[in-house]
C-alpha cells in the first residue's frame, strides 16, 4: 500500500500542475489548414479514385454503367468535404483566405468542389487528359473493348496518379502548416512560381514523383501507344516525366492557391509592422534605427563614412512596395557585419517592385559588402536609371529571391567580387561600361526571363568591351546562363553549366564579344553566336542537349575550341553547326558528339586544322560550297568521315581515317580508302 501511495503521489502532483497551467491555445489558423490539407488530399485522392475507376472500367466494358453513377459519387464526396472543413472559424478562414475563398460555405466548398475552375475540375480533366482526351488523331483512343494487359496498364496509371498527387500534396501542406506557427522559418517554397525553396519539401518531391516509375512495370512502349499516347507521349518513360511533371505542376499550384493566396490577411503571431534596422555609424559610433525605404544623405550620416548593420532591416509586412534605403551619399560602405545580415522586401509578391539598396542619382563609390542576403524586392541592389553611379563596389554578399534581378547596375567602372545571385528573375544585369564581374555565382534563376547573367549597354570609352567576367559560376538557371544583349563584352574562364536554356548565347545585337577558356556543359546547348564578329577561343562545350557550337551571324571567328570529349561526353546535337557566313574556323575538335562533329551550311571564310573523332553522325558534313577546306581530319566518326556538296575548295592536307584525300570538285563521300565516291 505504502508503494502504491508513493506512485500515486507524484502523478497526482503532475495531473494537479497540467490542471494549472494548461497548453498554449492553438493557433486558430494552423487548426483550419489542417482540416482544409487534410480534406484537399482525402478529397483529391477520392476523386481521382472515382474518376479514374469509371474510366478504366469503360475501357473494359464500354456500356457499364459508371457514368451514370460517378456524378452522385462526387457529391456524396462533396457532403464528406463539407463536413471537414466546417470545423475552421470564420475568422480563421478569411484570414487565411484559401484559394480566394473568404468563408467556408459556400466559397471554399465551391471553389474545391464546383464545376468551373475548381480543384475537382482539374482533376477530372486530369484523369481524362491520361485516359480519354484524344491526343493527336495518329494516336487514337481506344474505340473497343482493350485487352488485359492494356487494362492493366491504365488500371497502374490511375493508381500512380492517385496516390502520387496525395503525397505531393503532404509534402508542401506539412512544410507550410509549420511555418504559419514558426514564422522566422525559410519559406517552404517560392511564392510566385510554387518552387519547392526548403530541403525538405525538395527532397519529399524528388522521392514521391520517383514513386511514378512504377508505371513502367506494367506499361511497355506498345501499351502506351494503344492507350493513345496519354499526354502526348510515345514511350514509357517519356509518358512516366511528363506524368510526373503533371503532377509536380498541380501540386504547386494548389499549394499557392491555399498558402500563397492574394487575398490572405494578418495572420496569427506575424508581425504586422515592419521592423527597422539598427545600425551603428562609423566612425562615431554612433547608433540610429533605419526604417524600410529610408534615404542614407548627409543628414543621416553626419561626418561618418560607414554604416554597420547591427540587426536586420525587415519589410516583410509592408502594405505598400517599398525601397529598402536608398542611399543619395556618395564615398559610404554599407557593411552586413561578416555576412550575418539580411534586408528583406514585402511578403507579398505583388509589392516586390522596390529595391533592397538603390542609389540616387550622381552619387558614386558607393561599396556594399558582407550581407548574407538582400531578397524578395524587384531588384535586389540597383543604381540610377540615369547610370551615373561611378565606382560603385559590391563583394561577398547574396542576393536572392528578387523577381527582376539580382544586381542591375548600369554605371560605368563597377565592381562586383564574390556575390552570390540565387533564384533571382536575372541574377546580374549589366550594361555599364567598364563594369566588372569576377569570382562571383548565378544559380537557379526562375522568374522570367530565367537568365543568370544578362550583358547589354556600349562601349563609351571605345576600349573594345563594355562588361569584363571572370571566373565566374553560372548554374541551374531555368533559362539562358549567360545572354549578350547587346554590345560587345569579355568572358573569360567561366563556368556554365546545367541550366535550362542555351549556356552563353550572343544575340544578333551583340557583336565584337570575346569568350575565352570557359567550360559549358550540360544546358540546352552550348555556345549560340546569332550576332557578327565575336571571337570565340579555347572554350570546352560537352554533354549539352543540343548543339555544342551553333554560329548563325557574319564574320565570327572560332579557334582551338573543343566540342564533345570521348568517350560519352560529346553534344546531344551536332559539335559546331556553321549556319552564318564568313565564319573562321582553325583548330577545332569535335568528338564523341551525336550528330555530326561539323555541320557547316554557310560558307565559311577559313576552315583550317580542324579535327572530327568518333562522333555518332558524319564527321564533316560540308552542305554549302565555296568552303577553303585545309588540314583538316575525321576519323572513326559513325558517319561518313566527310560528305561534301559540289564546289568545295581543297586547300590541301585533309584527311580521312589517317589518308591523305583529295577533295573532290564534285562533292561526295570521303572515307579514307582511295578515290572519294562521287554523290549518288
Amino acid at each position: 500500500m505504502l508503494v502504491l501511495r508513493i506512485l500515486l503521489v507524484p502523478m497526482l502532483v503532475l495531473a494537479t500542475s497540467a490542471h494549472a497551467a494548461p497548453g498554449p491555445t492553438p493557433n486558430p489558423v494552423h487548426v483550419c489548414a489542417g482540416k482544409i490539407t487534410t480534406a484537399l488530399r482525402s478529397y483529391s485522392e477520392d476523386v481521382i479514385h472515382a474518376v479514374a475507376g469509371c474510366r478504366v472500367k469503360l475501357l473494359r466494358t464500354p456500356g457499364d454503367g459508371c457514368a451514370a453513377r460517378l456524378g452522385g459519387e462526387l457529391a456524396n464526396l462533396a457532403r464528406d468535404l463539407e463536413q471537414q472543413i466546417a470545423g475552421c472559424s470564420a475568422e480563421a478562414a478569411h484570414a487565411l483566405c484559401p484559394l480566394e475563398a473568404k468563408s467556408i460555405v459556400p466559397a471554399l466548398r465551391d471553389a474545391i468542389a464546383g464545376d468551373v475552375d475548381s480543384v475537382k475540375s482539374a482533376l477530372v480533366k486530369l484523369v481524362d487528359d491520361l485516359l480519354v482526351t484524344e491526343q493527336s488523331a495518329s494516336c487514337p483512343r481506344p474505340r473497343t473493348v482493350v485487352t488485359k494487359a492494356l487494362r492493366e496498364c491504365a488500371d497502374r496509371i490511375a493508381q500512380s496518379t492517385e496516390t502520387t498527387t496525395e503525397q505531393l500534396q503532404q509534402c508542401f501542406f506539412s512544410c507550410e502548416r509549420a511555418n504559419l506557427v514558426a514564422a522566422n522559418r525559410e519559406p517552404c517554397v517560392d511564392d510566385v512560381t510554387g518552387d519547392p525553396l526548403d530541403a525538405g519539401v525538395a527532397q519529399c518531391v524528388t522521392s514521391r514523383t520517383a514513386d511514378v516509375m512504377d508505371v513502367a512495370n506494367r506499361c511497355d512502349v506498345d501499351e502506351i501507344v494503344a492507350l493513345g499516347c496519354p499526354l502526348g507521349a510515345t514511350r514509357v518513360f517519356e509518358f512516366v516525366e511528363r506524368l510526373a511533371d503533371r503532377l509536380t505542376s498541380i501540386a504547386q499550384s494548389l499549394n499557392l492557391r491555399v498558402f500563397h493566396s492574394r487575398c490572405q490577411g494578418a495572420l496569427p503571431g506575424r508581425p504586422t509592422e515592419t521592423t527597422p534596422a539598427l545600425v551603428t555609424l562609423e566612425p562615431s559610433m554612433v547608433q540610429k534605427q533605419l526604417a524600410c525605404g529610408a534615404v542614407i544623405d548627409a543628414a543621416f550620416m553626419g561626418r561618418n563614412s560607414r554604416i554597420s548593420f547591427d540587426t536586420d532591416l525587415d519589410c516583410g509586412p509592408s502594405p505598400t512596395a517599398t525601397d529598402g534605403m536608398i542611399v543619395a551619399r556618395s564615398s559610404i560602405t554599407l557593411a552586413g557585419r561578416l555576412r550575418s545580415r539580411t534586408i528583406r522586401g514585402p511578403s507579398r509578391s505583388s509589392l516586390r517592385t522596390g529595391a533592397g539598396i538603390r542609389l540616387a542619382p550622381g552619387v558614386s563609390r558607393v561599396r556594399i559588402l558582407n550581407f548574407k542576403s538582400i531578397e524578395s524586392f524587384g531588384v535586389g541592389i540597383e543604381d540610377a536609371l540615369e547610370g551615373d553611379n561611378k565606382k560603385v563596389v559590391i563583394q561577398k554578399t547574396t542576393v536572392r529571391r528578387n523577381v527582376q534581378a539580382g544586381v542591375r547596375l548600369r554605371s560605368p567602372r563597377t565592381v562586383i567580387e564574390q556575390v552570390t545571385a540565387d533564384k533571382n528573375g536575372i541574377g546580374f544585369d549589366l550594361s555599364g561600361d567598364g563594369t566588372k564581374l569576377k569570382a562571383s555565382i548565378a544559380r537557379g534563376s526562375l522568374y522570367e526571363p530565367r537568365t543568370g547573367i544578362r550583358l547589354s549597354g556600349s562601349d563609351r570609352n571605345a576600349n573594345g568591351s563594355v562588361v569584363t567576367l571572370k571566373l565566374n559560376t553560372v548554374e541551374s538557371n531555368e533559362g539562358a546562363g549567360i545572354e549578350i544583349a547587346e554590345g560587345a563584352h569579355v568572358l573569360t574562364q567561366n563556368t556554365v553549366r546545367g541550366n535550362g536554356g542555351d549556356g552563353i548565347v550572343i544575340q544578333a545585337a551583340g557583336a565584337g564579344s570575346y569568350v575565352d577558356s570557359s567550360v559549358v556543359k550540360l544546358n540546352g546547348r552550348g555556345i549560340v553566336v546569332l550576332g557578327d564578329v565575336n571571337r570565340i577561343d579555347s572554350n570546352t562545350c560537352e554533354q549539352n542537349f543540343g548543339a555544342g557550337f551553333l554560329v548563325e551571324g557574319v564574320g565570327n571567328v572560332l579557334e582551338q575550341n573543343k566540342s564533345g570529349k570521348k568517350t560519352d561526353r560529346g553534344n546531344v546535337g551536332p559539335g559546331f553547326a556553321i549556319v552564318g557566313t564568313d565564319t573562321r574556323l582553325y583548330a577545332n575538335q569535335a568528338e564523341a558528339n551525336l550528330g555530326p562533329g561539323f555541320l557547316i551550311a554557310g560558307t565559311t571564310a577559313q576552315f583550317k586544322g580542324n579535327g572530327s573523332q568518333g562522333n555518332v553522325g558524319i564527321g564533316f558534313d560540308i552542305q554549302s560550297a565555296g568552303n577553303p577546306l585545309e588540314s583538316c581530319a575525321a576519323e572513326a566518326n559513325g558517319g561518313a568521315e566527310w560528305l561534301l556538296a559540289p564546289c568545295n575548295l581543297d586547300q590541301s592536307g585533309n584527311r580521312a581515317n589517317g589518308t591523305t584525300i583529295a577533295i573532290p570538285a564534285g562533292g561526295g563521300t570521303c572515307e579514307g580508302q582511295g578515290v572519294c565516291d562521287p554523290p549518288p
